[in-house]
């Protein structure tokens, strides 16, 4: 995913019409949510030779098995209210 990020030329996406931006950020998801499907299941053919005590661990801990972030973490990147971008009378600023 780093790499990805240090590779992407930022100003071409953002110079991108928005319907060819939207695909491409969906492809990223997609690739993202494809190489976590893998890692995913390489975990679970893991659980069978591990011991219950092992098993506990990895269900919390193990990329693949441990709970993700809210939504998967798919917005991420989007400002909240009350803080970052969202200056004024309806974010975070002062008032």
């Amino acid at each position: 995913m780093a790499a990805n990020r240090a590779t992407t030329d930022m100003d071409a996406i953002r110079a991108m019409p928005n319907k060819e931006r939207a695909a491409f950020i969906s492809d990223r998801m997609d690739l993202h949510d494809q190489a976590f499907a893998k890692v995913k299941a390489a975990a679970e053919a893991l659980l069978p030779s591990l011991d219950e005590t092992q098993k506990a661990k990895a269900q919390t801990e193990l990329p693949g098995l441990a709970a993700r972030g809210p939504g998967g973490m798919r917005h991420a990147g989007m400002p909240m209210i009350g803080g970052g971008m969202m200056m004024g009378p309806m974010g975070g600023g002062s008032r």
